[in-house]
């Protein structure tokens, strides 16, 4: 894709002035030959007119490339800048995963010690009800001492599980948290780029109408001069390339009843005319009135899409 700066604006101005002179040219021409005009001053006239439209046309075609382009080099930023959330969002996801089966295998550890101190607690209770029996107060008193240290110990090692299950239950907390603000910043990252894509289209649609409507009017001058020249006038239909493969698909219809020409964009197609379909399309329809009646002799809808329009 074709940068602004690889792609500098032209002056307007050049391409104005080369208009005017061509056509004062023609004029030039006009009034300095002959009453009637002989054939080579006709063929200068028409030859300098039309040289000087092809040359207004110019800076408008540019401006619209220069315009398309730069709403593609916009719309390519804003798709890189979502993919890089997306990873980065991705990468938070990951370490949270990483958390969480710590903590689960954090708290299996837990479960077994616990599921394991009352048979402890059972076994050095029969000890000391076994050794009550036998020994004296002496060794009793010893092995309530032993006992009561024990349990103590016990306790401890069960307040520490119960302060890293709540310091691991904090930690979790604090990634779901940073997930869900990535999530968000991902969502209106989007948001945004539906919007850009949105006027992006409809700005392009609109072009796409002013320039059928000037299309339109470019054939209903060309029957005119036609006409008034009394010789035959070739106009050549271009095709609209929008892509590889792809073609702007667009008819042109003469209407004999109501004295009119239209151009109606229809699509985009393939190199094999297969349609491509496109939510965001809408049908466009320019025409234009013809100032004097046309008898066809060939067909009069003309249907312009790939490779090289007639002539």
């Amino acid at each position: 894709m074709n940068s602004p700066v690889s792609n500098p604006k032209l002056p307007a101005w050049i391409f104005i002035a080369t208009d005017a002179a061509l056509i004062a040219a023609a004029g030039f021409v006009a009034m300095n030959s002959p009453q009637p005009l002989p054939a080579n001053a006709m063929f200068a006239i028409v030859g300098l007119v039309a040289l000087g439209a092809i040359v207004g046309l110019v800076p408008l075609v540019a401006a619209y490339e220069r315009q398309k382009n730069e709403a593609l080099d916009d719309r390519q930023r804003a798709l890189e800048a979502l993919a890089r959330t997306v990873s980065t969002s991705a990468e938070q996801i990951s370490i949270a995963a990483g958390g969480l089966n710590e903590i689960a295998e954090t708290a299996q550890r837990s479960a077994r010690h616990a599921e394991q101190l009352p048979h402890k607690l059972q076994e050095k209770i029969a000890e000391f009800q076994a050794q009550l029996a036998t020994e004296v107060d002496a060794e009793k008193e010893e092995l309530e001492r032993e006992l009561l240290a024990l349990r103590e110990s016990e306790s401890e090692r069960l307040d520490t599980v119960s302060q890293r299950i709540a310091k691991s239950t904090a930690e979790w907390t604090k990634l779901e948290a940073t997930s869900e603000q990535h999530l968000t910043a991902a969502q209106e990252a989007l948001a945004k780029l539906s919007a850009g894509t949105t006027a992006a289209v409809t700005k392009a649609q609109n072009e796409a109408a002013r320039t059928l409507q000037e299309s339109a009017a470019a054939a209903s001058k060309a029957i005119h001069d036609a006409r008034a020249s009394g010789r035959p006038v070739r106009v050549k239909l271009n095709t609209v390339r929008v892509g590889a493969g792809l073609w702007g698909q667009y008819r042109l219809t003469f209407d004999e009843t109501n004295h009119r020409v239209t151009v109606a964009y229809t699509g985009v197609v393939t190199t094999g005319r297969a349609p491509v379909r496109d939510e965001s399309h809408r049908a466009t329809e320019a025409s234009a009135p013809l100032e004097c009646p046309v008898v066809m002799d060939y067909e009069a809808t003309t249907e312009m899409d790939i490779f090289e329009g007639p002539t």
